[in-house]
């Protein structure tokens, strides 16, 4: 990921190089996106199982199957 937003600019004298820490809506950024949502949805799947009535209490139940199918 660092190198796919790495610039390179080789000069007589001197090389440059110049990262963009903060671009957005590259595939890249996009992958480390859905790849942090999945890690989230699957650590809330596994409490669920963990603490059922309180999920249930919460309703959250169905957000989170629907959830699930989008990912």
């Amino acid at each position: 990921a660092v190198t796919s937003s790495l610039e390179i600019k080789h000069d007589e004298s001197k090389s440059t190089y110049k990262q963009d820490y903060l671009s957005g809506g590259t595939d890249v950024h996009m992958h480390a996106i859905k790849s942090t949502a999945q890690v989230g949805l699957c650590s809330l799947l596994i409490f669920e199982q963990i603490y059922k009535e309180k999920f249930a209490i919460l309703g959250v139940t169905e957000e989170l199957r629907y959830l699930k199918s989008k990912l």
